[in-house]
């Protein structure tokens, strides 16, 4: 079961990650604002929020293969119709729906993990493995056939992991009573998850305009889907490889002052060509941080499934909240420096906030 589980995430992460990378630049496409980049952006990321609560409170309690399949079945569906997404409107109705659908899975597909295997860097690691291959599959895509193809690609990899979701066997899990939003669990992992809402929504606001940045830099389309890929490719062998034996608090830490200085030197690069390098500081700070956080969560809560779904929510919070500042301090200060240099300041922030709240646990223990 370890072996479709592993196949899931990296079908699923191909998937999604296949329909994100041009969304800015088709909204540009048809006429949208910066501000309005910024509201497509986080309305996807909102839908994702809600529903990594409602359905992660639902994996503890009603069992993780229920919401695993029919996720997997309803993402295959909505990601489909954002093909037809040829005005503003529709496609941002169709982002919506298709962030709610992504939402459905996750929390169960890792929960799943743990129970039967345990090894989450490892599980993590084929989740960057699929941004890989779906970054490089995308950009050689939108590059032959256009950027609304690489939708039907993300469709049919939905597909394939819902048809793989079949053999998926039910683990025995304790039945919750959970509140519906489960206050103490937040309480209790409060440190981890603000300081991670302060790192990802400084990541959030430079990604919004990422695109349009490497563009401005002189990066064609395969150019920026290469420079995007070579992240997750180096994640895949940090998680593969590194991850596993490691304290998730100490990687935590590490991964959250990476984060700082891969934005500062984002900032100051002349041309495309220079992000290279930085790449691999990008890759360490967010494997780091990912797998560290579901190590601690995984490790010190019984709820697993709805502690991992707080974390995604605030990971889709992070990713309605940087779109919106993005497009609102694009739409006054045009300057895409600026922006990056927002983000190592809240980067920062995470890092004080996390450490702090380290310190505290450890005098009341």
């Amino acid at each position: 079961m370890f072996k479709r589980l592993l196949l899931i995430q990296f079908f699923s992460s191909v998937a999604i990650v296949s329909s994100w990378i041009y969304i800015p630049e088709i909204a540009k496409n048809l006429h949208a604002s910066n501000l309005e980049i910024g509201l497509v952006v986080g309305s996807y990321s909102s839908a994702f929020f809600v529903s990594s609560i409602l359905f992660g409170r639902a994996s503890d309690m009603y069992g993780r293969r229920l919401f695993l399949t029919w996720g997997l079945f309803a993402s295959f569906v909505f990601f489909f119709l954002q093909y037809f997404s040829k005005s503003y409107v529709l496609l941002l109705i169709t982002r919506i729906l298709s962030g709610f659908c992504i939402g459905i899975f996750p929390a169960a597909l890792i929960a799943l993990i743990y129970e039967t295997d345990g090894r989450l860097g490892r599980f993590s690691s084929y989740g960057a493995l699929g941004w890989s291959i779906g970054i490089y599959a995308s950009g050689v895509i939108a590059e032959i056939f256009g950027i609304y193809i690489p939708f039907i690609q993300s469709s049919l990899l939905f597909l394939l992991s819902f048809l793989a979701s079949l053999g998926i066997k039910e683990t025995p899990h304790r039945i919750h009573s959970i509140p519906l939003f489960p206050k103490d669990i937040f309480v209790k992992n409060w440190p981890l998850y603000i300081a991670f809402l302060f790192r990802h929504t400084g990541a959030n606001v430079t990604w919004t305009f990422w695109i349009l940045y490497l563009k401005d830099l002189g990066a064609s389309s395969f150019w920026q889907a290469a420079i995007i890929g070579i992240n997750p490719t180096l994640q895949f062998f940090i998680m593969f490889f590194f991850t596993d034996t490691k304290r998730g608090e100490i990687m935590l830490s590490l991964g959250f002052l990476f984060s700082v200085l891969t934005f500062l030197l984002y900032s100051v690069v002349q041309n495309y060509l220079q992000i290279i390098p930085i790449q691999f500081l990008l890759a360490l700070s967010w494997s780091f941080i990912y797998v560290g956080s579901l190590k601690v969560l995984a490790e010190k809560n019984v709820e697993k499934a709805t502690a991992v779904g707080l974390f995604n929510s605030t990971m889709s919070i992070s990713m309605v909240i940087g779109p919106f500042i993005a497009g609102f301090f694009m739409s006054f200060v045009e300057n895409f420096r600026l922006l990056i240099l927002f983000s190592a300041l809240l980067s920062f922030s995470g890092f004080i906030i996390y450490q702090l709240g380290l310190t505290r646990r450890k005098k009341r223990e």
